[in-house]
């Protein structure tokens, strides 16, 4: 099995950023800690998925505490599904 690229994008003030090497397909909502603030996370929600290629596109839903981020993406995964049917 080979490497997937995760594509993350859509933070306010930082622009687009690969990560190579993972070995799984990111879940539909990631939360990441910002370097350097203790507490503060970025969440993202998946918006591609392409396992042909191995690629994964994930935007930028909010950042903050983790609950408040986590929230906001559930919301944001809820609305995602409900304009693409």
């Amino acid at each position: 099995m080979g490497h997937w690229v995760h594509r993350f994008s859509g933070r306010p003030g930082l622009e687009d950023q690969v990560r190579i090497g993972q070995e799984d397909a990111p879940e539909p909502v990631v939360l990441r800690e910002r370097p350097g603030e203790l507490g503060v996370v970025d969440g993202y929600v998946r918006e591609l998925l392409d396992e042909e290629m191995l690629v994964a596109r994930l935007r930028w839903v909010a950042g903050g505490d983790p609950e408040r981020v986590a929230a906001a993406c559930a919301r944001g995964r809820t609305a995602e599904r409900l304009t693409q049917s």
